[in-house]
């Protein structure tokens, strides 16, 4: 599980007592689409990418133990770990942007911290999500709730020296 987030409130909100050895992301990836699926009642993966994309991504980062990245375009997020794409329907990962319906010529890198800002107002289930970040990582919550993402934070927005959208 990542270190950033709170290990007690994410497994009441998974509504574990512990987690499963994950050996793989795509281990981590099938059990969130799992948990998705059966939390929101959807009847296939694919029903994530309408919506709860970015629920989905986050807590593929909040349980996995090393550093991922986000890629987003057209209001879809994915994540981006060594060379590869996940979202919720490509568990297993793909080798190009397009496979996981990702705009490549729009796509921007995002940390968390710049997935997070974004989605915290934006998208279908931003609410939502905003109360998973607030119970899981209070530090970023506290920092987006502020409005303290801008140009002079200590962590970028985006990643690879992307530069700041017009709007931060």
């Amino acid at each position: 599980m990542n270190t950033e987030v709170n290990a007690q409130a994410l497994l009441a909100l998974l509504n574990q007592r512990q987690l499963p050895d994950f050996k793989t992301l795509p281990d981590v990836c099938e059990f969130v689409t799992n948990f998705l699926v059966k939390k929101y009642d959807l009847r296939y993966p694919s029903d994530i990418n309408e919506g709860y994309c970015f629920i989905w991504a986050y807590l593929v980062w909040a349980l996995w133990k090393k550093p991922l990245n986000f890629v987003s375009s057209d209001g879809h997020i994915v994540i981006e770990h060594k060379g590869r794409y996940y979202d919720s329907t490509s568990s297993h990962g793909c080798d190009d942007l397009e496979s996981v319906e990702v705009n490549p010529d729009e796509a921007a890198n995002l940390g968390v911290k710049g997935m997070a800002w974004y989605w915290a107002r934006c998208g279908t289930y931003k609410a939502e999500f905003r109360q998973i970040l607030r119970a899981t990582h209070m530090k970023l919550y506290r920092a987006i709730a502020k409005g303290g993402l801008n140009k002079h934070d200590s962590e970028d927005l985006y990643i690879d020296d992307v530069p700041y959208p017009s709007y931060v």
